[in-house]
């Protein structure tokens, strides 16, 4: 395949990102628990950020530039949201609106488009921010939850232990 073709093979094939992106879920859905860790997911969530880009930048399909533009602010939003972890998605969101406006340098059509994803990547980071909130406090009111069930069943067993002590 020569330079040419693959140029070509790249830039008009919109299946490409479906199939990285399906692969890309397959892997985190197949991975054992033990793998996922933080870093594995932001890995994850990074890759996603590759994917934007490309299609973005790169799929020259008749599809126009707003469609592609909504599939990737709902991607971007699933993705804030799911993988959590609010101050990376802050820094690929920003890395996302720098790219979009990196190509108006490129073409005036994107200048269109900039406060569009300049809106889109600051709901996105606060969406993320506020998920990651409420998961925490879930998560805190979960550990108080049981730290209290635990102390009243053992002050139970105590004040039970001691008055058969007493009889």
């Amino acid at each position: 395949v020569s330079y040419w073709q693959a140029n070509q093979i790249l830039r008009n094939n919109g299946m490409l990102p479906l199939v990285y992106s399906a692969l890309l879920s397959l892997v985190f859905t197949a991975a054992p628990h033990r793998m996922l860790s933080p870093r594995f997911v932001d890995g994850v969530h990074a890759s996603m950020f590759v994917l934007w880009f490309y299609t973005i930048a790169f799929i020259n399909e008749p599809v126009p530039f707003a469609y592609k533009s909504i599939l990737i602010f709902v991607s971007r939003i699933f993705t804030g949201v799911a993988f959590g972890n609010g101050g990376f998605t802050m820094v690929l969101n920003s890395l996302y609106f720098m790219s979009v406006v990196a190509l108006t340098f490129v073409d005036e059509f994107y200048w269109g488009y900039v406060g569009h994803e300049m809106f889109g990547s600051f709901a996105i980071c606060v969406l993320a921010w506020l998920g990651e909130s409420w998961m925490i406090k879930v998560v805190r009111a979960t550990v108080d939850t049981e730290a209290s069930a635990l102390a009243e069943h053992m002050g139970n067993n105590l004040l039970s232990a001691m008055c058969d002590a007493v009889v």
